[in-house]
């Protein structure tokens, strides 16, 4: 406990003279907000962020600003939920995923098959605020980056089996806590690396294979070790922008108006962004050799029913009231 209180110390120091450096001594009536990713600033994800931070900071002078001050490297991912908690930085970005333990509603945005601007028309997203308040004591801006599905890499083509599907026994998966189930189904590991760590562990041949969105392999660099990708992709990357809920009730009307209105622009832009992008990345792929396993009828059915059901029976497991009230303003 000494040490990770230590950590946090050292990383809001970091911070705040990162964010001092970065922005100058700004006007007594514009407030300043730190941002931190939970990816590398090179990832199209955090890029994606960086033009919301842009759109604000544009919008904003003279009342409200963001410095964009690291991702993984300023503060590590699991220890970002808990310093946005503690007020070490303001803003976070990244997937719900990475702290499912504290925010089990996630898997209502990673099971929906609805647009980040259908969910808010249905009231979806407004139960989600209300959980982020609740469970993580912070403000839920948006869903950025809404409508990027997931596929399998794999570094050797899979066994079939009688039906048509694919066989991973005995494989290790690099893969993120939410894909444990889909993993098992298909008789594989589930192994949790860091999105860094990727390019690593598939060159030295410590995992089989990696789960990840239909886009960014190219931003890291470790598509070349991998040469068959698995489709039909799956669910949607639940990405989500959030403020500290202290400082956002501190904020000035303006200024939380500013930070909305462009977060609600942000959704749709970068939903049309990332669907141009993976259809340029996929065929830059085909191109540079890898292989494209397309599982047919059943088959296909089974895997991508596993992957969302899968996510809506952890739901139900570990927040049945949200659950049995979420799906319909989820799911079409």
């Amino acid at each position: 406990m000494a040490r990770t209180f230590a950590g946090l110390a050292a990383a809001a120091a970091l911070l705040c003279a990162t964010a001092l450096g970065a922005s100058g001594v700004a006007s007594a009536a514009e407030v300043t907000l730190k941002a931190v990713s939970a990816f590398p600033k090179t990832l199209n994800f955090t890029q994606s962020f960086l033009r919301y931070v842009d759109k604000v900071n544009a919008a904003g002078k003279g009342v409200v600003q963001i410095t964009y001050v690291g991702g993984p490297e300023a503060i590590p991912v699991t220890e970002q939920p808990t310093a946005l908690r503690n007020g070490v930085f303001d803003i976070h970005y990244g997937p719900t995923g990475y702290y499912a333990g504290q925010f089990p509603e996630g898997d209502a945005l990673f099971g929906s098959n609805m647009t980040p601007w259908e969910i808010r028309e249905t009231g979806g997203m407004q139960m989600l605020a209300d959980a982020f308040e609740t469970r993580m004591s912070a403000h839920l801006l948006g869903w950025f980056d809404g409508g990027i599905s997931v596929a399998l890499y794999l570094r050797e083509a899979p066994a079939r089996t009688a039906d048509g599907g694919i066989d991973l026994s005995g494989k290790k998966m690099r893969a993120a806590p939410s894909y444990r189930e889909l993993m098992s189904s298909l008789g594989a590991t589930n192994v949790m690396i860091q999105a860094p760590e990727i390019y690593t562990s598939l060159e030295r041949g410590l995992v089989d294979g990696v789960v990840w969105p239909v886009v960014g392999a190219p931003d890291l660099g470790w598509h070349k070790f991998v040469k068959y990708r698995v489709e039909p992709t799956v669910n949607q990357v639940e990405i989500v922008a959030l403020v500290n809920l202290a400082k956002w009730n501190g904020l000035s009307k303006e200024a939380q108006d500013i930070l909305t209105k462009a977060a609600i622009e942000h959704e749709r832009e970068s939903y049309a962004f990332f669907q141009d992008l993976q259809k340029s990345e996929r065929q830059m792929l085909i191109d540079g050799g890898i292989e494209i396993i397309e599982l047919q009828g059943a088959a296909a059915d089974a895997y991508v029913d596993t992957a969302v059901n899968s996510a809506w029976k952890r739901l139900d497991e570990r927040a049945p009231a949200f659950a049995a009230e979420a799906k319909d303003k989820f799911v079409h």
